[in-house]
């Protein structure tokens, strides 16, 4: 609350002790907040917003169409802000009225402010009325969120709530439309993130297309090895939800300089394949759309630097403030926290043949999709016509059920990591087990494992470097 009964009483105290000659405001101790409506219109009665700042700079802008605010330089204001602006000028209230009877023009502008204010505003109204308001100074209580206000043509000294003054202390540049990244997080393919001499980069591998495109994603630097489906996910998904938030400024040199871009704390680079991709309209309702092929390059300024959970970006020639809370899930993403802790990444139903060997002996095992035989011997069809298919499946030359060898190969398919080697960590000797799987569309992967210590084995995954370790058996097989 703004002026209780006991906010009332302080504010009299403090203005009898700045000024004990001085009159002060009619304000009681039992008085309450009385709030003052000074406009009550449509939005669309708005005709043309004036604002000056203290500092000389301000702005002007006219409603050219319901809903839109062109400033006098010819720029469209963000489509956000021109709500904010157009129901502020429409819908204008006092948050209490501090005097009633003050004339603030006569006396009293300088005890508050009102004698050099941070902004004046003007508000011109379709049908000629309009109507002009002046802030001054803070409360004298620092804990009370509210600035000393006089309108135009009025007696009386009210309060204008912080919201109220922060929209109309904005800058000029603070109001340009923002460019947003149009990042697909279904079309993404490719992305590069370099922090200082750190760089991370991951790249699918294969359709972007296919259902299991999400376990494709591979880690190339620093090092070469799988991604995580899941974790992948969750990135992209990030992605595709960075916003840029308030406009700053041109990203100029001396603009980057300043908002310390000219050495950017992180560089965001992303690649998207064409496609179709699924968007809301203003409905509300989903719709298609064809996109082209297109890239988005992104500078990140050091988080908090100038302000407390934001971080300055550049990105299309503009500086905006983005929100540390989710854009932190980006630029301080590493290579590792993506790295796949499961062994292997095919499918069980995708298996074509899996390959054991260890002891000197080897285990094979094929799948491979064949025409169901009916009972005289032809080949079974569906109703359009084609071939009834089944998976026929052998352990080391001997048929037996899928559901046989899904029990066999699930517990591979589960089996995770239990650590990390030490940084550098070369295996010596041979392996002693290498599992081979080849799945349907012909992708193929390796395992290796080394004798690491008595409980457990290093682990290789392709021509990867070896990163992990598991316990002894750790396989299932």
């Amino acid at each position: 609350m703004i002026l209780g009964c006991l906010a009332a009483a302080a504010v009299t105290a403090a203005l009898l002790l700045m000024n004990p000659e001085k009159e002060a405001p009619v304000v009681t101790a039992t008085q309450q907040a009385v709030r003052k409506s000074l406009v009550h219109r449509s939005t669309e009665d708005v005709a043309r917003i004036e604002v000056v700042l203290d500092s000389g700079k301000g702005w002007a802008a006219e409603q050219t169409e319901p809903g839109v605010l062109q400033e006098d330089a010819g720029f469209l204001l963000d489509s956000r802000l021109a709500l904010s602006y157009l129901e502020a000028a429409s819908s204008m209230e006092a948050e209490d009225t501090v005097s009633d009877t003050l004339d603030v023009a006569e006396s009293g502008a300088e005890e508050y402010g009102l004698d050099h204010p941070s902004v004046t505003v003007r508000v011109a109204y379709k049908d000629g009325s309009s109507i002009g308001f002046s802030v001054g100074d803070h409360s004298p209580d620092p804990d009370e969120g509210w600035y000393y206000m006089s309108v135009e043509g009025m007696k009386g000294l009210y309060a204008l709530d912080t919201g109220s003054v922060d929209l109309w202390t904005r800058s000029r540049d603070a109001l340009a439309v923002v460019i947003q990244p149009q990042i697909y997080s279904s079309r993404i393919d490719h992305i590069i993130l370099e922090r200082g001499e750190q760089v991370s980069e991951w790249q699918l591998e294969g359709n972007i297309m296919s259902d299991s495109a999400s376990d494709r994603w591979r880690i190339r630097q620093p090092f070469s090895y799988a991604a995580d489906g899941t974790l992948m996910r969750s990135f992209l998904e990030a992605l595709g939800e960075l916003r840029m938030g308030t406009y700053v400024g041109e990203a100029t040199e001396e603009n980057l300089k300043a908002y310390g871009l000219d050495t950017p704390y992180a560089r965001l680079w992303v690649h998207m394949a064409s496609g179709i991709v699924g968007q809301t309209n203003a409905d509300g309702e989903l719709e298609t759309m064809e996109a082209e092929e297109s890239e988005a390059e992104i500078l990140f300024a050091e988080p908090g630097a100038v302000q407390e959970f934001i971080v300055y970006a550049a990105f299309a020639g503009q500086i905006c403030r983005v929100s540390t809370i989710t854009s932190g899930r980006i630029y301080d993403k590493q290579a590792m926290d993506t790295v796949s802790r499961y062994l292997v990444s095919t499918a069980a139903e995708h298996v074509s043949l899996l390959r054991i060997e260890r002891g000197g002996s080897t285990e094979e095992y094929r799948a491979e999709q064949r025409a169901a035989l009916g009972e005289d011997g032809s080949p079974k069809l569906d109703a359009d016509g084609g071939y009834v298919l089944e998976t026929y499946c052998t352990w080391n030359g001997e048929e037996i059920s899928q559901d046989a060898f899904l029990a066999k190969y699930m517990p591979l398919q589960n089996a995770r990591i239990s650590g990390s080697v030490e940084e550098g960590y070369v295996p010596q000797g041979e392996p002693h087990t290498v599992v081979e799987i080849t799945d349907t569309s012909g992708r193929k992967e390796r395992i290796r494992l080394y004798a690491y210590d008595s409980l457990h084995d290093a682990v290789q995954l392709g021509d990867d470097p070896v990163l992990f370790y598991l316990v002894k058996n750790g396989l299932g097989l």
